[in-house]
């Protein structure tokens, strides 16, 4: 009588549902045993733990290529002409927190056009993957947080895709490809709004406007 193979003997033991069964229950009563101590150190060291799921998100997330400045006139790169970036004028700033949340201000020539008075928006956004990001685009109007689109942001490297999911004011194109500038390369317009003294203009507007009233 031949012997049995040992792997095959350990192979049916381990396919049995009660050693399932048996690895659970030690495993629940050991952690149950334990629990007051690990309740304990996660009390202790606070600190740690946050840290530890901060670099975690970090780099799973990439947090660290989302800020800076993309463009739609990224003039740091020598093939400009074959990026195909969108034909609009669109210049975004980015920086992120430690917990992912996006930060910074979008101009855009829509922006310009279109909305009263701002001429930019500010942009709170939310890293939801490695290459994607949900942005609103909100300014304060009489005290109050005012939507005025909300986009998509899908990454590629350094070339950014911005995808309209909420547009009343059609402010957007369905896709706006732009780029990350060269940290080491400082474009004559960067810093430079795109429309300057809207606002002031804006405002001078309404009070000539108003003195022509009190005139009549």
């Amino acid at each position: 009588m031949s012997e049995e193979d040992p792997r095959k003997t350990l192979w049916w033991y381990i396919k049995q549902p009660y050693v399932w069964i048996t690895a659970t229950v030690v495993s629940l009563a050991l952690v149950l045993t334990n629990i007051n101590t690990i309740l304990r150190e996660v009390r202790e060291t606070p600190e740690e733990y946050r840290k530890t799921s901060s670099q975690f998100f970090n780099w799973w997330y990439e947090y660290d290529q989302w800020p800076g400045r993309w463009t739609s006139d990224a003039q740091g790169y020598v093939d400009l002409a074959s990026l195909h970036l969108g034909p609009m004028t669109t210049e975004l700033n980015l920086d992120v927190m430690n917990d992912g949340t996006l930060t910074g201000v979008i101009e855009t020539q829509s922006i310009c056009d279109g909305v009263p008075y701002f001429e930019e928006l500010m942009i709170l956004g939310t890293i939801t993957g490695a290459n994607s990001a949900d942005l609103e685009l909100y300014a304060y109007v009489d005290g109050r947080r005012l939507t005025y689109a909300t986009l998509r942001a899908q990454r590629d490297d350094y070339f950014m895709t911005l995808m309209p999911r909420h547009d009343q004011m059609n402010l957007f194109a369905e896709e706006t490809r732009i780029a990350k500038n060269p940290d080491d390369y400082i474009g004559e317009v960067e810093g430079s709004p795109l429309c300057p003294e809207k606002s002031f203009n804006f405002i001078m507007d309404a009070y000539k406007e108003h003195e022509a009233n009190k005139s009549e």
